[in-house]
Protein backbone atom coordinates (compact mmCIF):
# COMPACT_ATOMS: atom_id res chain seq x y z
CA UNK A 1 0.00 0.00 0.00
CA UNK A 2 2.73 2.26 0.69
CA UNK A 3 5.30 1.03 -1.68
CA UNK A 4 9.13 -0.47 -1.45
CA UNK A 5 11.94 1.95 -0.38
CA UNK A 6 13.91 2.77 -3.16
CA UNK A 7 17.84 3.75 -2.74
CA UNK A 8 20.48 5.46 -5.26
CA UNK A 9 22.63 3.34 -6.88
CA UNK A 10 25.41 4.50 -3.72
CA UNK A 11 23.17 2.92 -1.09
CA UNK A 12 21.09 6.48 0.11
CA UNK A 13 17.45 6.38 1.01
CA UNK A 14 15.36 7.54 -1.57
CA UNK A 15 11.62 7.32 -0.41
CA UNK A 16 9.33 4.28 -0.98
CA UNK A 17 7.42 3.84 -4.75
CA UNK A 18 4.24 1.93 -5.36
CA UNK A 19 5.08 0.93 -8.48
CA UNK A 20 8.73 -0.67 -7.66
CA UNK A 21 6.13 -2.72 -4.98
CA UNK A 22 4.25 -3.48 -8.02
CA UNK A 23 7.64 -4.70 -10.34
CA UNK A 24 8.64 -6.44 -7.68
CA UNK A 25 5.33 -8.23 -7.03
CA UNK A 26 5.58 -9.39 -10.67
CA UNK A 27 8.80 -10.84 -10.18
CA UNK A 28 8.35 -12.65 -6.77
CA UNK A 29 4.58 -14.30 -8.05
CA UNK A 30 6.28 -16.89 -11.06
CA UNK A 31 8.90 -17.70 -8.44
CA UNK A 32 6.46 -18.82 -5.61
CA UNK A 33 4.64 -20.88 -8.25
CA UNK A 34 7.87 -22.35 -9.65
CA UNK A 35 8.68 -22.99 -6.20
CA UNK A 36 5.24 -25.44 -5.84
CA UNK A 37 4.77 -26.70 -8.65
CA UNK A 38 7.55 -29.54 -8.70
CA UNK A 39 6.77 -30.37 -4.92
CA UNK A 40 2.59 -31.18 -6.16
CA UNK A 41 3.82 -32.61 -9.64
CA UNK A 42 6.80 -34.73 -9.22
CA UNK A 43 5.68 -36.94 -5.42
CA UNK A 44 1.98 -37.99 -7.18
CA UNK A 45 3.72 -39.13 -10.40
CA UNK A 46 6.34 -41.13 -8.14
CA UNK A 47 4.00 -42.49 -6.02
CA UNK A 48 1.54 -43.60 -8.74
CA UNK A 49 3.87 -46.11 -9.97
CA UNK A 50 5.54 -47.30 -6.40
CA UNK A 51 2.05 -47.79 -5.56
CA UNK A 52 1.91 -50.82 -7.87
CA UNK A 53 5.09 -52.29 -6.24
CA UNK A 54 4.80 -55.48 -4.33
CA UNK A 55 6.60 -53.04 -0.94
CA UNK A 56 3.60 -50.50 -0.91
CA UNK A 57 0.89 -53.03 -1.10
CA UNK A 58 2.51 -55.78 1.70
CA UNK A 59 3.52 -51.62 3.27
CA UNK A 60 0.94 -49.29 3.05
CA UNK A 61 1.82 -47.33 5.18
CA UNK A 62 5.25 -45.94 3.40
CA UNK A 63 3.20 -44.27 1.40
CA UNK A 64 2.85 -41.14 3.86
CA UNK A 65 6.77 -41.07 4.55
CA UNK A 66 7.93 -41.47 1.10
CA UNK A 67 5.73 -38.69 -0.44
CA UNK A 68 6.97 -36.23 2.14
CA UNK A 69 10.40 -37.01 1.88
CA UNK A 70 10.08 -36.63 -2.34
CA UNK A 71 7.98 -33.83 -1.57
CA UNK A 72 11.14 -32.15 0.71
CA UNK A 73 13.34 -33.41 -1.98
CA UNK A 74 11.32 -31.47 -4.73
CA UNK A 75 11.34 -28.01 -2.26
CA UNK A 76 15.09 -28.92 -1.46
CA UNK A 77 15.80 -28.13 -5.47
CA UNK A 78 12.66 -25.79 -6.47
CA UNK A 79 13.23 -23.18 -3.67
CA UNK A 80 16.38 -22.04 -3.99
CA UNK A 81 16.07 -22.21 -7.64
CA UNK A 82 13.05 -20.38 -7.94
CA UNK A 83 15.11 -18.04 -5.82
CA UNK A 84 17.18 -17.24 -8.01
CA UNK A 85 15.32 -16.83 -10.76
CA UNK A 86 15.49 -12.83 -10.64
CA UNK A 87 17.59 -11.23 -8.79
CA UNK A 88 17.06 -10.16 -4.89
CA UNK A 89 18.11 -6.54 -5.32
CA UNK A 90 16.43 -5.02 -8.21
CA UNK A 91 16.70 -1.72 -10.83
CA UNK A 92 13.50 0.35 -11.76
CA UNK A 93 14.12 3.41 -13.96
CA UNK A 94 13.10 6.70 -13.01
CA UNK A 95 10.96 7.13 -16.05
CA UNK A 96 8.34 3.88 -14.20
CA UNK A 97 8.30 5.47 -10.77
CA UNK A 98 5.00 7.34 -10.25
CA UNK A 99 4.95 10.77 -11.15
CA UNK A 100 4.90 12.92 -7.59
CA UNK A 101 7.92 10.92 -6.30
CA UNK A 102 9.69 11.08 -9.64
CA UNK A 103 9.86 15.37 -9.09
CA UNK A 104 11.02 14.71 -5.91
CA UNK A 105 13.54 12.00 -6.70
CA UNK A 106 14.97 14.12 -10.06
CA UNK A 107 15.46 17.73 -7.62
CA UNK A 108 16.81 15.23 -4.74
CA UNK A 109 19.34 13.23 -6.93
CA UNK A 110 19.61 14.76 -9.96
CA UNK A 111 21.59 13.13 -12.76
CA UNK A 112 19.74 9.41 -10.94
CA UNK A 113 18.66 7.63 -13.36
CA UNK A 114 18.02 4.55 -11.92
CA UNK A 115 16.98 3.27 -8.30
CA UNK A 116 17.37 0.19 -6.32
CA UNK A 117 15.10 -1.67 -4.59
CA UNK A 118 14.92 -5.15 -2.51
CA UNK A 119 12.45 -6.89 -3.67
CA UNK A 120 12.17 -9.82 -0.65
CA UNK A 121 12.13 -13.02 -1.42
Amino acid sequence: MHGIALKTPDGKDAGSSVEAAKEALYQVIPSRIGMAIPSMGVPPLIMSKLDKTAMYIKNPWLKAPTTVAITALALTFSTPACCAFFPQDSTIPLSRIEQPLRDELTHKFPGVTEFKYNKGL
